[in-house]
């Protein structure tokens, strides 16, 4: 039986220049070494200097990504703590593939505005890296919480399902697809009441009419049709990893299971589980069935999973609400974020009147967004009547620097 363990996310894209980051780190390690027997910092300014990066000072490192590490930073006039991502420039440099990757994260991160999504508070740089600096979430990892703990009670369970799952839907809703959805991209707060959904590094745009192609995640939350190398829908292969973390909630361990790995591929294309216990409520068990279902035309949507007697139900919460949630179930229509008018205003009409109208930076971000597409095409998107998606995620990054400038 498979207990949580760390699952690492791989591409095909990040396979090709694995190699070559092996051999740069080996170069860089034996330079290092080099250097410190060479030479030694002259001042305290010297060694500060590496250590701090605009108005934070750099701490420990909490985490390790395909494209950097990520470290504890200290606001030094306020004391506040922060998550901040450092990217390394001479990899980005040597590397054309995580630097598109890097920057669609980076675009994708400025799309994000939820309660239960990882907020990106600021870029910064130097002359070595790059860094993004986002909000720190104290409680650590779903995947942490889980090690120690094993299954959680179902009230719990249920409360930071939903809020996942509401967040997950936000995303949806303006066609982002994250892709990488595994309890260690789940990230909890200080009482662990509450939860964001982080590392957007795998994350996409997908519009309706387009199946996505790239093969990412990790195995054992992977959909049957990515572990089989088929097109795919986003949005569903959402919902079928929401599905293994949820099994994972309740059980403490995962739902496919083989120390083999083209074993364990097989079973996930069949769909074939390791039984729930009995102590797992029929509701529950139907929603993860719902879930776990292997066609994607037939598996449950993200919309009928919120509505779900699972979530919905309030004689399954108990008479006293110990997990009291901080968002309204969605998706009322009135609630969807696509009737949202602080956010979206109509659409249908177009969202600039010509080039000059539009933020330099706003049109770098998009350009990312929509790298496949001819910046001639692009313009006529977002300058035609009809409503359309990169429309939408214009909007959104309109939104994002009026928050900035007033300080929202």
């Amino acid at each position: 039986m498979t207990y949580i363990t760390r699952h690492s996310t791989t591409t095909h894209q990040q396979k090709k220049h694995h190699h070559h980051q092996q051999q740069q780190l080996q170069h860089e390690k034996q330079h290092s070494n080099n250097n410190n027997n060479n030479k030694r910092p002259t001042s305290l300014s010297a060694i500060r200097k590496r250590r701090e990066i605009g108005d934070y000072i750099l701490g420990r490192t909490i985490g390790r990504g395909a494209s950097g590490r990520v470290k504890i930073g200290i606001h030094r006039h306020t004391g506040e703590q922060v998550a901040i991502k450092v990217i390394s420039r001479s990899q980005l440099a040597t590397s054309s593939t995580m630097a598109r990757c890097v920057q669609r994260e980076l675009a994708i991160l400025q799309l994000l505005h939820h309660p239960h999504l990882v907020d990106l508070r600021q870029v910064l740089q130097d002359s070595s890296n790059v860094y993004f600096v986002m909000e720190y979430m104290e409680g650590g990892e779903l995947f942490q919480v889980l090690s120690q703990r094993g299954k959680l009670p179902e009230d719990e369970a249920r409360h930071l399902f939903r809020q996942l799952t509401t967040a997950l839907a936000w995303c949806h809703a303006h066609h982002i697809c994250h892709r990488d959805l595994k309890p260690e991209n789940i990230l909890l707060d200080k009482d662990q009441k509450h939860v964001k959904l982080a590392d957007f590094g795998m994350a996409t745009i997908q519009s309706p009419d387009v199946l996505l192609q790239t093969s990412c995640g990790s195995p054992h939350y992977a959909s049957p049709e990515i572990v089989r190398g088929k097109h795919y829908y986003g949005p569903a292969t959402d919902v079928w990893s929401c599905g293994v973390i949820l099994y994972a909630m309740l059980t403490g361990h995962l739902p496919f299971d083989d120390d083999n790995v083209s074993r364990l591929l097989a079973k996930i294309k069949t769909g074939r589980y390791i039984p729930l216990p009995p102590n797992v409520s029929r509701e529950a068990k139907d929603l993860i069935k719902s879930m776990l279902m292997v066609d994607p035309c037939k598996r449950i949507t993200l919309d009928a999973v919120l509505a779900h007697p699972w979530l919905t139900n309030k004689s399954f919460l108990g008479s006293d609400l110990r997990f009291p949630d901080s968002l309204p179930l969605y998706p009322k229509a009135h609630d969807h974020p696509l009737h949202d008018q602080d956010v979206f205003i109509d659409l249908k009409r177009p969202v600039i009147s010509d080039a000059m109208d539009l933020d330099g930076r706003i049109w770098e971000t998009l350009k990312v967004l929509w790298r496949d597409c001819s910046q001639e095409d692009l313009l006529a998107a977002l300058t035609t009547d009809g409503s359309n998606v990169p429309k939408l995620t214009c909007r959104l990054l309109q939104q994002r620097a009026w928050r900035q400038e007033n300080g929202k």
